[in-house]
This record gives C-alpha cells, structure tokens and sequence, in this order.
C-alpha cells in the first residue's frame, strides 16, 4: 500500500514537471502570441521580419530569419511568430533596418548590425548571412546610424560619415572600381552635410543651405548625368531632412510637402512628376503635411502625422485602417503585399500591436484573424 502511495506520489510530481516543460516549450515556440512586458518606444520592418525598441533599450525582433534577421543566433533559420529578445550585453539606442538586413545604435555609441550579407553591409565575413548581431569596426564613437538596401552608415561624433557594404554604381566611392566594401570608409568628407540617404542605386545629401545634392544611377541623359559628381535636384523650396521606405526615396521641404521617387532609379529629368508608378502601387508624388512627418517603415508609402497614419496608396489605406482604433501612435510599420501583408504600431503609452490585412504571415500567431489588432508587448496586458 505504501508502495503504490509512493509510486502515486512519484508519478504526480513527474507528470507536472513534464507537463510544465511541454508548457514551457509552447509557450516558446512562438505560437501562442506571447505577450512582452516592456515599454516599447519604436518599431522597424526588414521585408518579413520586425523589430522593436524598448526604452530600456531591449531589442526584439521576430518573424522571418532566412538571413538572421532577428539576431538570435539560429543559424538553421527558424520563424518565430512573437517578439523574442536579442541577447546583447549593452543597451541600444536606436535601431535601423532596410532590404534583410537591421544595425543597432548603442548607448556607450557603439554600431552593431546583423541580418543579411551578401554585400557586407554588416560585417566583413564572406557568409551571406549573420545570425548575431556583430560590432561594426568604426574608428571612432557614433552617434546615428542608417541602413539601406545593401548598404550601412554611421555619422560619427566627430560629425564624419562612415559607410560599408554595396559600392553599386560607384555610390559610396565613384573612383573605387569595387563592388562592395567589407569594412567601413569615409564618405563625403569634402561636403558640407545636414542630412543624407543612400538608396539602392544612389546616394543623395542635402547641405546646410538645404539644397539636395545626388549621385549614381540615373535615366536621364548620359551627357548631363555624372556618376562620379554630384548633381543638384532642384525642388519647390529648400529641403529639410530624408526619409525613406523600403521602395521610396521621400523629401521633407520646408514649404510644409513631401516629395517622393523610387529607391531603385534617379530619375531626376522627371522629378516634378506627381505621381509614381512601382510595383506596390500608384503614388501621390507630392503631399502637404501639418506637423513634422516621418516615414513608415515598409514598402507603404505612409507617413506618421500627428499621430496618425497617412497613407497614399489603395492597398497601404486598405492595411492601415485597422489602426484607426489605436490612439496615439509614435511609430508603425506598413507592408502592403496583395495576399501577404501586415502592420505593427507603438503608440506613445509603450504598447505594441500587430495586425494583418490578408495571407498568413511569421510576424503573427497562426490564430490570429484578419484585421485583429494582436497586443504583442507593453507596460501591462489589456
């Protein structure tokens, strides 16, 4: 009798440690939307993966990781539907992402980056793809840092401009006939610089008079197109900063508009054009705005207004109404695709939502319905 009380007893306290264990493994394996108690400040896309900043300067990216995208060293590529930690000894400041690819800014002013390869804009290993974040080798402490498609920069403290990765069409150096730099090198070092961006085929900035100044790949006629020098894109006014989405290449002005082109081409003989056809859609190429804007991650082109988002195309209205019910956004992401799309936002209270329009995406919880607004993250669960 006593044996059978204990073999009872044995049995019970074996079973709820197997079962806690197969909880445990559920509830990591991304499929239950596991809620993240932190205070988020900003949300970023790279194609079908995103990552989000906490004020505590946590990052936490989930999704798709065919390239290492969300830096969390699972180099077999595994998806994860709910936010999930980077393991980083130090704290980060901001965050950037473009193409597959995403660095990070840390608060003791050190880059780190992670993702995608191909053109070492992450770092100079000849793998196609890192799956932990790695430190960039910059000569001297930064204080920003910017992605594009296949390239990566970071203005030093000392107000120089360090870049790496794609040279394509002679972008970061004209007179260097390589194709991509593995480590980073000085540009624009004889320019005077409020702002640049560097596009897929281009690199523009805008100086301290606000002009705009481009350089790269254009189709306007060779005769009056240089790659090797820079040429000034005359606008309505003065400009004020950059912005950029996945696919465009956007203007702020100081007579309160936004002028946009694609991030592929210059095209600066048509740049008065109104509007832009690409592969996501028709855009209004110039737009008034109220407040200061800034772009929305992803291949929308939305902008974030007075805590709102403002979009100007059918398919990114389509995806972003869902979050009209959301009050007070700081930062979003919209990433029309037809039958794949999706949004995430943070609003100025901390909270993280997602959502999707259309198709089964990794960013969502395989239960998740079309257009519910998923809480993923924030200072309490609602």
């Amino acid at each position: 009798m006593l044996t059978n009380f204990v073999s009872l007893k044995l049995f019970k306290k074996y079973f709820i440690s197997f079962m806690c264990i197969m909880i445990s493994f559920i509830s990591c394996s991304g499929f239950d939307g596991s809620f993240v108690t932190s205070n988020f400040i900003k949300v970023i896309s790279a194609r079908y993966s995103v990552c989000a900043l906490t004020s505590n300067g946590d990052v936490y990216c989930w999704g798709a990781n065919s390239h290492g995208q969300l830096g969390n060293a699972d180099d077999k590529g595994n998806d994860i539907q709910h936010p999930k930690k980077i393991a980083l000894s130090i704290s980060i400041r901001d965050i950037s992402a473009s193409g597959d690819h995403i660095c990070a800014l840390s608060r003791s002013n050190y880059v780190y980056c992670w993702g995608y390869n191909g053109s070492h804009e992450v770092s100079s290993s000849d793998k196609d793809s890192v799956f932990r974040p790695v430190k960039v080798p910059l000569p001297g402490p930064s204080v920003s840092v910017k992605t594009g498609s296949y390239s990566s920069c970071s203005i030093l403290k000392n107000k120089k401009i360090y870049c790496w990765g794609s040279n394509y069409y002679g972008i970061l150096d004209p007179k260097d006939s390589s194709s991509k730099f593995s480590y980073p090198r000085q540009i624009l070092s004889n320019k005077s610089v409020l702002d640049f961006k560097i596009a897929l085929g281009y690199l523009c900035y805008i100086d301290y008079e606000g002009k705009v100044f481009c350089r790269g790949e254009g189709t306007d006629n060779a005769s009056t197109y240089s790659f090797d020098n820079f040429i000034e894109i005359p606008f309505s006014s003065l400009a004020l900063k950059f912005f950029a989405t996945s696919y465009l290449f956007c203007v702020v002005l100081k007579n309160k508009t936004v002028q946009c082109w694609d991030d592929y081409k210059l095209d600066s003989a048509n740049m008065s054009k109104q509007r832009i056809e690409s592969s996501t859609g028709t855009y209004a190429n110039v737009f008034p705005f109220n407040s200061d804007p800034n772009a929305i991650s992803g291949k929308g082109f939305c902008t974030l207004t007075d805590s709102k988002i403002v979009c100007k195309n059918e398919l990114s209205n389509d995806l972003s109404r869902y979050a009209n019910r959301l009050y007070a956004i700081s930062s979003a992401v919209i990433v029309p695709d037809h039958d794949n799309d999706y949004a995430c936002a943070v609003t100025k209270f901390g909270d993280l939502y997602c959502w999707r329009r259309a198709g089964l995406i990794p960013i969502l919880p395989k239960n998740s319905v079309n257009g519910e607004l998923v809480h993923l993250g924030g200072p309490k669960k609602k």
